[in-house]
């Protein structure tokens, strides 16, 4: 069933009507409290009131709201919240192909991946090496953690995550896993931290589990540990880190200093210099918070469940437009020497 905001299958005339007036209401009001402002109350009070569905209503407001950011950014249930969607982000890219230009066109490629997956990975719309898949997740959530995440490599999504801990067992699903090694090659060039590679924790029935980009000519996976031996640069250490701070809307490398201008800049989706979060206006766009109303308010999916995946779903965007402007993005930023990081020179883990 299609779920757009302008089918007619999906909301009605009257419907339509009555859900734009709520919007207008909320368009006045902001979205920095852990309960909607009384005008947006108000509105939903009459909503429910002419749909006779206050109860349902409230079950799925409820969710909702767990899911919106608030002013209270330390919340542990919205931290949760969106710890939860960055790892269901992380597992959207399963499959990805590490890079295009480790492939051949005209279905000449005969590497290891396209023997493998059957497939000619050379065309494939979307690619994501380490650092990009991790960039990737957290940019299309920028509007619920306030920030957009810098085109910077692995050394730079290490430098902004200060919360590190000394083992495995204390890292939650979604933190993130980084290594610092020495290349063999003496021509690679070296990274800030010795950072040349960063996988995503899940535990798994291993407590090691992780999900990475570290083969070069497959795609995104799942392994079994996030130990390995790399073809291509010997080991120094494990680094452990939380995401807690991104999840509380901050996003500030310990040391600006290292990093461009244009990695720096104007990364906050809320206004401002920095990758600090403010206080949280208009969680996600006009026509996904349509979206999101539509689908769990106007009642087009059943259970419950059902309805929480639906909100959970609506702030993936998963379009083809926005993969291609994220390729294109990670593309041009190659070129000055700071988006593809590590993989551009070759020190990307993989055991090609």
């Amino acid at each position: 069933m299609s779920l757009r905001d302008d089918d007619p299958a999906t909301i009605k005339g009257d419907e339509l009507s009555k859900e734009d007036e709520i919007f207008r209401g909320a368009e006045s009001s902001s979205v920095d409290m852990v309960v909607p402002t009384p005008s947006l109350q108000e509105a939903f009070k009459a909503w429910k009131k002419s749909n006779d569905a206050k109860k349902e209503l409230d079950v799925e407001l409820d969710i909702l709201s767990k899911l919106i950011p608030t002013r209270n950014l330390k919340d542990p249930c919205h931290k949760q919240a969106l710890r939860v969607m960055f790892l269901d982000l992380v597992r959207s890219f399963l499959g990805v192909p590490y890079a295009k230009r480790f492939h051949q066109p005209d279905e000449a490629c005969v590497c290891d991946g396209c023997r493998e997956s059957g497939r000619q990975l050379y065309y494939e719309p979307l690619f994501a090496d380490c650092c990009s898949l991790v960039r990737r997740a957290a940019r299309r959530m920028e509007q619920h953690l306030g920030f957009r995440l810098g085109p910077g490599n692995q050394a730079y999504q290490f430098d902004t995550l200060p919360i590190r801990v000394s083992s495995v067992e204390r890292l939650e699903p979604g933190d993130l896993i980084f290594y610092s090694g020495t290349c063999y090659n003496p021509d690679s060039k070296r990274y800030h931290f010795n950072m040349t590679h960063v996988e995503v924790f899940i535990g798994g029935d291993s407590g090691e589990a992780t999900i990475g980009s570290r083969e070069r000519y497959k795609w995104v996976k799942e392994y079994d540990s996030y130990q390995f031996k790399s073809a291509r640069w010997s080991l120094i250490q494990h680094h452990f880190c939380k995401i807690d701070t991104w999840l509380e809307g901050v996003c500030a490398p310990q040391n600006p200093t290292y990093w461009t201008a244009s990695v720096n800049r104007g990364s906050s989706s809320l206004g401002g210099s920095s990758q600090t979060a403010g206080p949280a206006r208009r969680p996600f766009s006009a026509s996904a918070r349509r979206s999101a109303y539509s689908r769990a308010l106007l009642g087009n999916v059943g259970s419950m469940a059902a309805k929480e995946q639906a909100l959970k779903s609506s702030y993936s965007v998963q379009s083809s437009e926005i993969s291609s402007r994220e390729n294109r993005h990670d593309a041009a930023s190659s070129k000055i020497g700071y988006a593809q990081g590590a993989d551009e020179d070759g020190q990307e883990a993989g055991d090609d």
